[in-house]
């Protein structure tokens, strides 16, 4: 009977409390511009923005600021373990440390320069971009740094490697470049777009995408040769940051909000957190645990993906397998989704349009013997009849459902 209470309690309580929401308010003790971070585990990370580096241990329920003591002006940081990182700013600000931020060396590449962007194969091949399209490069941890030729004019606010010798660059006015060599020499890209490109990020050689101004993601699957518009998730908001875990698991976050794909960026779902703030720099750790940084100190959190998550709603155990209708039905946007499961299984929910395309995938896991709720935010998908289906061990069963807006 105590133990039955205890979980009933439980239940309530989580219910209650919306334990299950998708992304969650950090204390991170500032109100700075924060625009980078960076993950190693689910404890340890750094952010960067105006004038702080913040570090934390504990999965961002503390942050030491690790910044020096003078006043700097950061736009971006990247930190390759625990001890080593870079980060740069405002007027050809480059600092590195060695030691977990108790020291910051400073540097320097081309003065009067404002670097956006800093990425680090190794312990010591870089590349910085920034204004007027200037990309530097250096071989020795930051000590030095030469000045490569973009071929470009433009605001370049990101670059990103995939091996020491393939990497992008992207920025103002559509503008996307290549490199095969290093960045000894960089090659114009298409991107059919006229807009910003925010952050290019790949998941392998031929596989990339971009988060754009105006709430649009591109995508190329021939390393650049041909970038594809992929999604647009709004037409007046924007979209800063993006980072993958996998080919098919990705977010995208900006002032637009905050997106997931499970499916390659095929579909990309609302999460809910942030607000109206501007977010502007996302990682990702696993599949469950993320960061992201935007304005005004803000720092948001993750336990489950971002996505609402599998609810149990009862401890009874059911006698068999079992797919409820949604509810409510007709709905828009959300509606909910009940099943039961009276053994441990592996269960996979997924929605369907009438085509027979993969919409969105609500559950993908294992879980223990029990009852269960998950639901279906469709606030991106246009009116109509949709079918989401259960697979669990050899049980399997679909139902309709019908989007009105």
């Amino acid at each position: 009977m105590k133990q039955s209470l205890i979980i009933g309690l439980l239940l309530f309580f989580l219910a209650a409390n919306d334990c299950f929401s998708q992304w969650f308010l950090l204390n991170s003790g500032s109100n700075d511009f924060l625009y980078n971070t960076k993950f190693f585990d689910v404890n340890t990370g750094w952010v960067v923005g105006d004038s702080k580096i913040l570090k934390t241990t504990n999965g961002g329920i503390n942050w030491i600021n690790k910044s020096p003591s003078s006043a700097i002006y950061l736009r971006t940081g990247f930190f390759l373990d625990q001890n080593t990182g870079w980060v740069a700013g405002s007027d050809d600000i480059i600092l590195r440390t060695t030691d977990s931020g108790n020291n910051w060396v400073l540097l320097s590449a081309i003065k009067n320069t404002n670097w956006h962007s800093v990425f680090f194969i190794n312990n010591n091949s870089g590349w910085m971009c920034g204004t007027s399209g200037a990309i530097v490069k250096t071989t020795n941890g930051g000590l030095n740094w030469v000045s490569l030729s973009s071929g470009l004019t433009t605001y370049l606010y990101s670059t990103f490697f995939i091996s020491e010798t393939t990497g992008w660059a992207s920025g103002d006015g559509g503008k996307i470049v290549k490199t095969t060599n290093s960045g000894n020499n960089w090659f114009p890209q298409t991107s059919g777009q006229t807009m910003t490109l925010e952050e290019v990020y790949f998941v392998n050689n031929n596989t990339g995408w971009i988060a754009c101004d105006l709430g649009k993601i591109l995508k190329t699957t021939n390393s650049g040769d041909v970038w594809f518009l992929q999604a647009s998730v709004s037409s007046n908001l924007d979209l800063f940051t993006m980072d993958f875990i996998n080919d098919n698991s990705g977010w995208a976050a900006g002032s637009a909000g905050i997106y997931a794909t499970t499916n390659a960026g095929v579909n990309w779902n609302s999460q809910i957190g942030g607000g109206s703030n501007t977010l502007v720099g996302i990682d990702i750790v696993n599949s469950s645990v993320g960061f992201i940084a935007g304005f005004n100190g803000v720092i948001l959190k993750t336990i489950n993906g971002g996505f609402i998550g599998i609810k149990p709603i009862s401890e009874i155990v059911p006698d068999e397998f079992k797919l409820r209708q949604n509810y409510p039905n007709p709905f828009n946007p959300s509606t909910n989704i009940e099943f039961d499961i009276p053994e441990r299984s592996f269960v996979k929910i997924t929605v369907y349009d009438l085509l027979g395309k993969e919409v969105a995938v609500l559950a993908n896991e294992y879980l223990s013997a029990g009852q269960y709720r998950t639901s279906w935010n469709s606030a991106d998908q246009p009116s109509g009849t949709y079918l989401f289906r259960i697979t669990a061990d050899n049980f399997t069963d679909t139902k309709k459902m019908v989007l009105v807006k």
